[in-house]
C-alpha cells in the first residue's frame, strides 16, 4: 500500500501493494440476459451523493466515496452525475460505480464493506440481487463523459470480471435504507 499508483480494483478490495485508488462496481445480476421484452426494475434510482455512503476497511477504517455514477449500455455517462441507478429503466440497462481514495499505510486489507444509501426501487416491492464486480479500466477513463470515447467498452467492463459477491436489496424499504 506505500507503493501508491492510480491502478483499479473491482468491489471488494484486491490484496496489491501498488492500490491507490479502489473503483468498486456495482451490476444488477439480472442484467445479463433480457427477456424479449423487458419490464423496468432498477435499484438506487434517483440517488445522489450520500453521508452514509462510505466503504469500511478492516471494520473500523472509513472511506468516503470519491466519486458515484452509471453508464447506460449506449456508452452515455456524465461526471457531474453522481446518482448511481443500476437495473433496466425506460428501455436502457444502466450499470453503476463507487470510487475510493485508500489511505496508504493502511496495511493488508483483511475485510470490506460498501454501505450505500438504497433510494428508488422498481418494483416497490420483492428483491433484487445487486452483484459486485471488479474493473480492469483506469479511473480515469471510467471518471470521464462517456468514457473518453470508451463508453460502451466501460459498461461491459462494469458488469464483467471478478465476483467479488452480491446482496439481495428489498424494495419495499424506505429510500433512506442502507444496503
Amino acid at each position: 500500500m506505500n507503493n501508491c499508483t492510480k491502478e483499479i480494483c473491482k468491489m471488494i478490495v484486491k490484496q496489491s501493494r501498488h492500490i491507490g485508488v479502489v473503483l468498486l462496481l456495482v451490476l444488477f445480476g439480472i442484467m445479463q440476459s433480457a427477456p424479449i421484452k423487458a419490464q423496468d426494475f432498477l435499484v438506487m434510482g434517483w440517488s445522489g451523493m450520500s453521508g452514509s455512503n462510505k466503504l469500511i476497511l478492516n471494520g473500523t477504517t472509513t472511506v468516503n466515496i470519491l466519486q458515484s455514477g452509471w453508464y447506460l449500455q449506449t456508452g452515455s455517462h456524465s461526471v457531474a452525475n453522481t446518482n448511481y441507478i443500476c437495473g433496466y429503466y425506460t428501455s436502457q440497462y444502466y450499470r453503476n460505480f463507487f470510487a475510493f481514495n485508500i489511505p496508504s499505510g493502511l496495511g493488508a486489507i483483511t475485510s470490506a464493506v460498501l454501505q450505500v444509501q438504497q433510494y428508488g426501487s422498481i418494483p416497490s416491492t420483492g428483491y433484487a440481487e445487486l452483484q459486485l464486480y471488479d474493473v480492469t479500466m483506469a479511473y480515469s477513463t471510467v471518471n470521464t463523459d462517456n468514457g473518453s470515447g470508451n463508453g460502451v467498452a466501460v459498461f461491459n467492463d462494469l458488469g464483467t470480471g471478478a465476483y467479488y459477491g452480491n446482496v439481495l436489496v428489498d424494495g419495499s424499504l424506505p429510500q433512506s435504507n442502507v444496503v
